[in-house]
């Protein structure tokens, strides 16, 4: 709420202990307590009553830390654990959520590099490795398909609102996707520039082609 994400919404789970965080980037809630709250809600609400639910699960992110004993089954290989973990907390989503009538949307705002590139989590460059993430729709509505060509998250509002028969406002930057023709997509990371000093990091994907912009082109 600290940003403004809670416009909008009748309930806003985002009570964060520090837990001798040095800072507000360093604190983190276990997923296993977001989903707790979320189920919670869901006993409480009306299910006659469309609605809509944003889960944010924090936890396959720097510091990879998941619970011991996904530690020790995925060999203390901590972000697999982490995505081990998630996939768990999923399941229990999907348990109290019917698919047969709930719209499921899955994406993340980035990727981790884990040392492609020399990038050990995310946030300085625009490689693959953390700009192409999930984007999965599943549920009514959605016919089982792979969309090949390349789309942005900023295309997740006005094609979620078209699945559903709402009409999107005018005049966004985002389009249905797919249904419309592919345009090249933008990407940038100004973090260099300003923690470093050094040339930022931005990109334009058209198609097949992606052409990386900084010091020396790629």
């Amino acid at each position: 709420s600290t940003w403004g994400f809670d416009q909008g919404f009748d309930r806003f789970f985002d009570d964060i202990e520090r837990e001798g965080a040095d800072s507000v980037w360093s604190m983190e809630r276990r997923g296993g307590e977001t989903v707790d709250a979320l189920l919670g809600w869901a006993q409480e609400r009306d299910p006659t009553v469309p609605a809509f639910a944003w889960l944010h699960l924090y936890d396959p992110h720097f510091p990879y830390s998941p619970p011991q004993e996904y530690w020790e089954k995925w060999n203390k290989r901590p972000y697999d654990g982490e995505l081990a973990y998630v996939d768990d907390l999923l399941a229990r989503v999907t348990a109290v959520f019917d698919p047969k009538t709930t719209l499921y949307v899955i994406v993340a705002d980035h990727g981790e590099g884990l040392g492609d590139h020399n990038e050990l989590t995310h946030g300085l460059f625009v490689y693959d490795s953390t700009q192409r993430v999930p984007f999965i729709l599943s549920g009514p509505g959605v016919e089982a398909s792979v969309v090949e060509e390349p789309v942005g998250l900023i295309d997740l509002m006005p094609t979620l609102l078209d699945v559903l028969g709402i009409a999107a406002p005018d005049g966004i930057d985002g389009q249905v996707m797919p249904g419309n023709p592919a345009r090249p997509l933008y990407l940038e990371s100004w973090a260099l520039m300003r923690r470093f000093g050094i040339s930022p990091h931005l990109a334009v994907v058209d198609g097949e082609h992606k052409l990386i912009g900084s010091t020396k082109p790629e």
